[in-house]
């Protein structure tokens, strides 16, 4: 499961083993049902797409079992398809780009985490950054969460209310150690919200060994407040975050990952 197969005559999928008894073993092409049979499957495949399987048991509404595809795809369409799940290019250049060191204000992120986790107390790191540059270091310990702690993070925080309107969105420079999946949050005023009267925004980026340069817009963040006032207001930004939870990475992970020329563009 999981690899490619060329398209070719005479292929057939077989699935079956020891299941409930009634167990419907259903075949999908590409989403859609091709074939099924009870407890044990043997038919022939349709032509090229994505196969998987669905074992169904009675009784339950839900599939007991979503086996991983087999891709049956030629070569220029396996080509195709790796170059749109390839990492996008770099963005193209903006008019303007301001750094959180030019803006009136602090820019000093502080490392802020829950009980259960760790994280580096040195976030400053001279020369670390592309070409030699300053970076932000966010070296990091994600603890499980318990009883008392249900919701465990590791994050760089800057709270600093902003008057960021006119801009498009927020730019930075990021690597890690590994492939990460890191929260971009910005905060702004919402006087309804039961956090502290702010809305938390968020978007995702994803990291990688090397420096990527990486622009987030303002429209792409989402919040899931459910007193939200219904848009991000650059203008009444009160806080810039950058996050790791349960959602983003594995619990007990430990790495590091680095920023470097945080700021905004238009």
């Amino acid at each position: 499961m999981g690899d490619h197969v060329p398209p070719q005559d005479g292929l057939r999928a077989r699935a079956g083993g020891r299941v409930p008894k009634g167990t419907r073993i259903v075949l999908l092409r590409d989403g859609r049902p091709v074939g099924e049979g009870e407890e044990t499957l043997d038919v022939a495949l349709s032509g090229a797409g994505v196969y998987r399987v669905e074992a169904r048991v009675p009784g339950w509404p839900m599939p007991w079992v979503i086996t991983n595809p087999v891709y049956v795809h030629d070569a220029a369409t396996r080509e195709t398809r790796r170059r749109a799940g390839d990492w996008p290019g770099p963005p193209s250049p903006p008019s303007e780009v301001r750094s959180l060191a030019s803006l009136d204000g602090s820019a000093t992120f502080n490392p802020e985490h829950d009980p259960s986790s760790w994280m580096d107390p040195a976030v400053s790191v001279p020369g670390e950054g592309p070409d030699g540059t300053e970076a932000r270091r966010l070296a990091f310990r994600l603890g499980a969460p318990t009883p008392s702690q249900a919701f465990t993070w590791c994050a760089l925080v800057n709270r600093q209310a902003r008057d960021l309107a006119g801009y498009t969105g927020l730019r930075f420079c990021v690597r890690a150690d590994g492939e990460y999946r890191l929260w971009v949050q910005v905060r702004d005023s919402n006087p309804a919200s039961a956090d502290e009267g702010l809305e938390w925004w968020l978007a995702s980026a994803r990291t990688s060994v090397e420096w990527r340069e990486v622009q987030v817009p303002f429209s792409r963040f989402r919040t899931g407040n459910r007193r939200t006032d219904g848009r991000l207001d650059p203008g009444e930004t009160r806080a810039l975050v950058f996050v790791l939870d349960g959602a983003s990475v594995k619990v007990g992970t430990t790495g590091t990952i680095w920023l470097s020329d945080v700021g905004v563009y238009r």
